[in-house]
C-alpha cells in the first residue's frame, strides 16, 4: 500500500517527480497558465474565487490547526449566498478568518502560503474596494514555494490515488512506479518510463489513463506557475485589504 507519509520522505525532491517539457499529452511542449486576473472581464468573479479558495483547501490539509481554523471559517458562511458575491459582501466569519491567517504568516509557513494563494482574491477585493485600507506582508518567498509544491504534490498524490483505482492495470502501473520513484534510487526515468506506458494505453482508447495524463499535466502547470512566482527573490510583497 502507499502511504500519504510517503510524501515527506521526498518533498525536497519533486523534480523526479515531473513530466519533462517535451512530454505529455500532446507531445509538445506546455504552457504555465496565468492565475486568474481579477480585472480581466472574460474571468468572472466566482472563478478567481473558487480557484484561490480550491489551493487555500489543499495547502491547509498541511497543517491540522490552519484546517480546523478553515473548517470552522466555512461552517459559519450563508450557504445560500453564491461564493461570487464574496467580493462584494464578504462575509464576516472570511474576513475574521483571514485575519486570523495574516497574524499568523508571521511565524507560520503555511499561513503564509495560504496569504500567498489569496493573492488573487485580495487583487479582486481591491477591484470592488480600491478605497479600502489595506495591510503589506512580506513572505519568504523560498519557504511559501516549500509549502505549496507540497500541497499540490499531495493534492496530486490523492486523486492519482483515486483516478487509478478505477481501473486494476492502471491502479498497478500507479503503484509500482510511485514505490519506486519515492525510494532513494527514484530518478526522473522512472517518471517518463511510467508516462511512456499511460500515454500508450491513453492512445488505445483508455480513458483512465487519459485522465492520469490530464491530472499530471494540471500539477505540473500548477507548480510551474508556483516556481515562476517564487524564483530569484527572497520575499513576496503583498497587498491584503480589509484585516486591519
Amino acid at each position: 500500500m502507499i502511504w500519504r507519509g510517503d510524501l515527506e520522505l521526498v518533498s525536497s525532491e519533486w523534480d523526479k517527480f515531473m513530466a519533462p517539457p517535451e512530454r505529455g499529452t500532446g507531445g509538445g511542449p506546455r504552457r504555465s497558465p496565468a492565475p486568474p486576473d481579477p480585472e480581466d472581464g472574460s474571468v468572472s468573479d466566482l472563478v478567481v474565487i473558487l480557484e484561490a479558495m480550491l489551493d487555500v483547501k489543499d495547502i491547509v490539509q498541511l497543517e491540522p490547526d490552519e484546517a480546523t481554523q478553515f473548517r470552522n471559517a466555512l461552517a459559519h458562511f450563508d450557504r445560500e449566498a453564491s461564493i461570487g458575491s464574496w467580493s462584494r459582501a464578504e462575509p464576516a466569519a472570511l474576513r475574521a478568518w483571514r485575519r486570523g491567517v495574516v497574524r499568523r504568516a508571521a511565524t507560520n509557513d503555511v499561513a503564509a502560503a495560504i496569504v500567498h494563494a489569496l493573492m488573487p482574491y485580495h487583487a479582486l477585493l481591491r477591484t470592488t474596494a480600491p478605497a479600502s485600507a489595506f495591510v503589506t506582508l512580506h513572505l519568504p518567498a523560498m519557504r511559501v514555494a516549500i509549502v505549496r509544491r507540497r500541497a499540490v504534490m499531495t493534492a496530486w498524490f490523492e486523486q492519482m490515488t483515486q483516478i487509478a483505482a478505477c481501473d486494476p492495470f492502471e491502479q498497478g502501473a500507479w503503484m509500482r512506479y510511485w514505490i519506486i520513484v519515492s525510494s532513494p534510487m527514484g530518478t526522473r526515468a522512472d517518471t517518463i518510463t511510467w508516462l511512456r506506458g499511460v500515454e500508450f494505453r491513453s492512445r488505445n482508447g483508455s480513458d483512465v489513463a487519459l485522465r492520469v495524463l490530464e491530472a499530471v499535466q494540471q500539477r505540473d502547470e500548477a507548480m510551474r506557475v508556483i516556481d515562476h512566482a517564487t524564483a530569484e527573490i527572497d520575499w513576496i510583497e503583498v497587498e491584503v485589504p480589509g484585516v486591519q
